[in-house]
């Protein structure tokens, strides 16, 4: 009777862990502010307020800085149909040239089980867009690819140079998938 309950107990505790592992936040000392003209934001989110600029709190990198007429509005409704599913909320702090202002998003889900989608969360200081001449009207993403058993695989272009390069990933056949390679890509919206 005890040998069940202790496997019991033991197999409902190693559940936990596995289900807690995905969440936990990463270690990243790429983690820097970065600066476009009078504007400076952290070049990756954080699991929780109190985490904001910290290497050992960090979740995902900045992949996408959508620009030109931009909103957090406009950029969900745009994907609204692939991305039909709230994630986790995760926190980020973004100066738009007049100080440091706390956002947070859960962002949109392709899959909710977490077995085989794509999730980003986009971020504003002020809550809508931020603005500055180079990319106008502007809103920063995070992006990572949720892919059980392993989360956070990141979608990557080449833009902006965010300093955010992180470790080498996994293989599949010759492809070899980067946590994020450091760029950032810009995409003007009308």
């Amino acid at each position: 009777m005890v040998g069940k309950i202790f496997r019991g107990v033991f197999a409902a505790a190693l559940a936990l862990v596995l289900v807690a592992l995905p969440v936990a936040a990463n270690t990243n000392y790429n983690l820097r502010i970065c600066t476009q003209n009078e504007d400076r934001l952290w070049n990756y989110d954080f699991t929780t307020p109190g985490n904001i600029g910290r290497a050992d709190g960090v979740d995902q990198p900045a992949t996408i800085v959508y620009g030109g007429n931009a909103n957090k509005t406009k950029v969900k409704n745009a994907y609204y149909y692939g991305f039909p599913w709230t994630g986790s909320t995760m926190y980020n702090q973004l100066d738009d040239g007049i100080g440091w202002v706390n956002n947070n998003d859960g962002g949109m889900k392709s899959d909710q089980s977490d077995l085989n989608g794509w999730h980003y969360r986009v971020y504003a200081a002020g809550g809508s867009n931020m603005q500055n001449s180079t990319w106008n009207k502007y809103v920063v993403v995070t992006t990572h690819r949720d892919q059980w058993p392993r989360y956070g695989w990141t979608v990557h272009e080449d833009i902006l140079w965010f300093q955010n390069r992180d470790w080498p990933g996994r293989w599949e056949g010759v492809t070899q998938f980067w946590q994020c390679d450091g760029w950032a890509s810009r995409i003007t919206v009308p």
